[in-house]
């Protein structure tokens, strides 16, 4: 029954990683369209701006224009993310240092309002990864958690490590072996049951999910999957939100020989 459980969940998730490299072919072709249209509209919008000073009736609807072209913009960047997963340059890297960095930047970006809770394990976490790729994730996610307590509250972000023996119901079904756990969690408006189940589906709509973009969490998924990892998420209305990220781990020795051997690809 276990083989039959490991089985099923190795299926779907080459089923999600070649969903992704089809929803990404298309994805590129259509956002770098767009891009090229928008890049022409903003900058007739800085222009215009540029020589709208005497007419500050024209302003309002410049800025108008120009903030709904941004937010175009900010899709198309999406959507161009998809192609970003194709491109995979895992290098050794100690993921206690990676996140160390991290936390630091995000501090200054949270916002005022809200409170920033970490942790980090005194050991190094080495581990095979595409250091951009999984900045770009947790990033990402700490922005949806912000987004979601616009009153305030409090954002905690922690890495530790976990291995995945069998003993978890949760894990059941994945690798066994020892692996770094990201977890961000958050105080905000949470997720209502039904739509939790979709939202790493590429038809989810931000709309639905009180302020998580759901374009980001299918690259999310895409992203982790492609290391060999998987992520999960728990949510209740009114409650917060945690996501769980979870890398697989190897020593320093093995890292550095995987890289030159170039199986990370």
């Amino acid at each position: 029954m276990h083989d039959e459980t490991i089985n099923k969940q190795r299926e779907h998730d080459l089923h999600q990683i070649q969903k992704m490299e089809s929803i990404g072919e298309l994805a590129g072709v259509v956002a770098n369209n767009i891009n090229n249209i928008l890049t022409v509209i903003i900058g007739a919008c800085t222009l215009l701006e540029m020589n709208g000073a005497d007419n500050p009736e024209q302003m309002a609807f410049i800025f108008c224009i120009q903030n709904y072209a941004e937010r175009a913009a900010h899709l198309t960047r999406n959507l161009l993310a998809f192609n970003c997963i194709q491109t995979f340059f895992p290098q050794p890297e100690n993921i206690t240092d990676v996140f160390g960095d991290m936390f630091r930047f995000l501090a200054k970006v949270v916002g005022k309002n809200i409170r920033f809770v970490t942790y980090l394990p005194e050991n190094a976490l080495m581990a095979m990864i595409d250091r951009g790729q999984i900045e770009q994730v947790v990033m990402s996610l700490a922005a949806h958690s912000r987004d979601t307590m616009p009153m305030g509250g409090v954002l905690s972000m922690a890495l530790s490590r976990i291995s995945v023996d069998g003993s978890l119901p949760e894990l059941a079904g994945y690798r066994m072996g020892d692996y770094a756990q990201i977890t961000v969690s958050d105080t905000g408006a949470g997720i209502d049951k039904d739509i939790l189940s979709r939202v790493f589906d590429s038809c989810f709509t931000a709309g639905e999910s009180c302020g998580v973009d759901g374009l980001g969490l299918l690259v999310a998924h895409g992203v982790i999957t492609h290391h060999g990892g998987f992520i999960h998420i728990r949510s209740e209305p009114d409650q917060g939100t945690t996501f769980s990220i979870y890398l697989p781990l190897c020593d320093q020795g093995e890292c550095v020989a995987f890289a030159k051997d170039g199986s990370g690809t």
